[in-house]
């Protein structure tokens, strides 16, 4: 019953294909038919029918009149005759097949791309709480092989369907010539060829259930291996990285021979037993089939001519019902991904958003990454005026990513809410919302692509001039000017041709480029080196005279003009204000900032203590253009 349920709902997908499908029907009931008719010639063309004519125009009429005619004819006009009906019966059935297997490869092909389609929405449609529990390799298996592997039950199923038609009309021949030895033949065959096929089910699919998992750490382990290549030389591992490779090779082929052996056992196994009815089913023949004359063997010999042709599309039956046990797998694999109701999914709602016009609030703001963990944000209370900047600080896994990508609607927090303006973000269409926001974080994630066309990703049709200038605004025109193809050069896999700054001075001029209402920068600075970082923040400063920022940052002296900081420690806030504000409490931020200016002199604190009483701070509070 699992199973059919899994193909029903493979079928699904093919709602504007019915008449694909009908289409492949009639062409393998049409071509089984000619096969049929290209045997049934044989009937009246034995000598032994000459004088049972009319017998065979009472069962089959257009054979019986065929036979009179042929009957008629010189040895050799039959000859021809059965030459050249013969060969256009052939011409006719080869056509039809051959229409019938393009039919049945726009099938596969349909319904793979409808996989992998269905595969790559739920992707996107899917929280990130659910992509970042599992693996790339997982994943990319599901998304590449397993769909593919589903898509075969099509082909197989369609193959089934094509020999099945020919052993129908096979045995309708065959209860023409004789019901008895047909219900023999049946009595025979049948069971055996059942019991073949359980033999070799089970094993086929827990063989194709190993083959998927080994799959799947093929695909991580050969990720991994590209992502942690640099490493391996460094450390003088690539020996490692071989011998892990394989493993996995190894154990994969394992399951992948194993899963074969079953499906080739299967034709000899089924051969070998058909041929053992068949030698039973000649002996009975002898009994049934009365009156041992030319007639009679003339129709034992024909039956058993049709018996043994009847084997091969048996035999491909047998064989395709073991590749469906193989591949069932994949199929359960990307049914159980494309399943809804046990993956988390962001609420979209329905208003479009337009203009911030005050404020984006965090109100009484909850959210842990799983049910099992501590919550990383504990009803965090604060906001981000329209116009201004706010920024975030606190120690490492304090929280300030988690906010900014509860902001950026990566996720939605599980109590408390985050609002617009007067509007919730659940309320508001997605999209309508990213659409009015860039992010640069310092994990730049890069195309390989064009340098124009990692610009232009957020803002496909930004001019070319509005390009230049975010360009010019992060600095990065004299890196451009000296690529070899200037913004036509590719810049590799994640920006590898870059160095890091180069990465996150890309990154900036793309959130530039996206000309947004809130822009978000999370340590987005932090691979720069101190010259360049103050000419980005003055460049930064006049872009975003009417916008609104919300940073993050552990250097702290790139925030110390922010209209807003905000201090997380243990999941909440514990402080907001300017910084003059917060360096006149003796709270964590003044701390914060101590350590980073004092390093390892000891009492340095309380000097900065004194000078803030005294009115000069500033003697101790680096410059935008220093490093902290």
């Amino acid at each position: 019953m699992k199973q059919l349920s899994a193909y029903r709902r493979l079928f699904g997908l093919l709602p504007g294909h019915r008449r694909l499908v009908i289409a492949f029907v009639v062409m393998a009931l049409l071509a089984s038919a000619a096969e049929g008719l290209g045997v049934g010639l044989v009937i009246p063309s034995l000598e032994g029918w000459r004088g049972d004519a009319s017998h065979w125009a009472h069962k089959i009429p257009l054979l019986g009149v065929f036979g009179s005619f042929f009957h008629a004819l010189s040895l050799a006009d039959r000859v021809r005759l059965v030459a050249v009906v013969l060969f256009f019966i052939v011409l006719v059935q080869s056509g039809l097949r051959y229409v019938e297997r393009l039919v049945a490869l726009q099938l596969h092909v349909r319904i793979e791309r409808a996989l992998k389609r269905e595969a790559i929405l739920q992707l996107y449609r899917v929280s990130l709480q659910f992509i970042q529990r599992k693996s790339a390799g997982d994943l990319l298996t599901v998304l590449v092989m397993h769909t593919r592997q589903a898509a075969n039950v099509v082909t197989v199923l369609a193959s089934i369907v094509a020999n099945a038609s020919i052993l129908f009309v096979y045995a309708a021949l065959m209860l023409v010539l004789s019901w008895q030895l047909t219900l023999v033949a049946a009595g025979l065959l049948v069971p055996l060829a059942l019991l073949n096929q359980r033999l070799s089910a089970d094993q086929l699919r827990k063989e194709g259930e190993a083959q998927n998992i080994q799959q799947r750490k093929v695909r991580k382990v050969m990720i991994e291996s590209l992502s942690l290549m640099k490493l391996s030389h460094l450390y003088a591992q690539e020996h490692r990285s071989i011998e892990r490779a394989d493993q996995v090779f190894d154990k994969y082929l394992h399951h992948f021979y194993e899963s074969q052996k079953l499906i080739h056992r299967a034709t000899p196994l089924f051969s070998v037993s058909a041929v053992f009815g068949l030698s039973l089913l000649l002996i009975a023949g002898t009994y049934l089939l009365p009156g041992q004359t030319e007639a009679w063997l003339a129709r034992t010999v024909l039956f058993l001519l049709i018996v043994f042709r009847l084997l091969s599309p048996a035999t491909v039956v047998n064989r395709m019902c073991a590749e469906l046990c193989n591949y069932h797998p994949s199929l359960e694999s990307v049914l159980e991904f494309l399943n809804s109701a046990d993956k988390p999914y962001l609420t979209n709602g329905n208003i479009a958003f337009t203009q911030l016009e005050h404020q984006v609030a965090l109100e009484n703001v909850t959210f842990r990454y799983s049910p099992h963990e501590a919550p990383v944000l504990k009803n965090v209370t604060f906001s981000i005026p329209r116009g201004k900047v706010t920024a975030l600080v606190g120690a490492s896994g304090s929280g300030k990513s988690t906010i900014i990508n509860l902001v950026a609607r990566l996720y939605d927090c599980e109590e408390g809410c985050i609002r617009a303006d007067a509007f919730d973000l659940r309320d508001l269409d997605i999209a309508s919302w990213r659409n009015q926001l860039a992010v640069v974080s310092q994990d730049t994630l890069l195309s390989n692509d064009t340098m124009m066309a990692n610009l232009r990703f957020a803002r496909p049709n930004a001019t070319d001039q509005e390009v230049y200038q975010a360009v010019r605004l992060a600095q990065l025109q004299d890196f451009v000017t000296e690529l070899p193809q200037g913004y036509d050069t590719r810049i590799g896999d994640h920006g590898v041709r870059l160095s890091g700054g180069q990465q996150q001075r890309v990154a900036i001029a793309r959130a530039l480029v996206a000309d947004p209402q809130l822009l978000i920068l999370d340590e987005a600075t932090s691979a720069l080196d101190s010259e360049t970082e103050r000419a980005i923040q003055t460049a930064l400063e006049e872009f975003g005279k009417s916008r609104t920022f919300l940073v993050a940052a552990h250097r702290l002296s790139t925030i110390r003009k922010a209209d807003n900081i905000v201090v997380l420690a243990n999941a909440q806030v514990i402080q907001q204000g300017t910084h003059a504000q917060l360096m006149e409490c003796n709270g964590l931020y003044r701390q914060l900032v101590e350590t980073q200016i004092v390093g390892h002199d000891p009492g340095f604190g309380q000097q900065v203590g004194d000078r803030v009483a005294e009115g000069r701070l500033r003697e101790f509070v680096p410059a935008p253009s220093q490093d902290s």
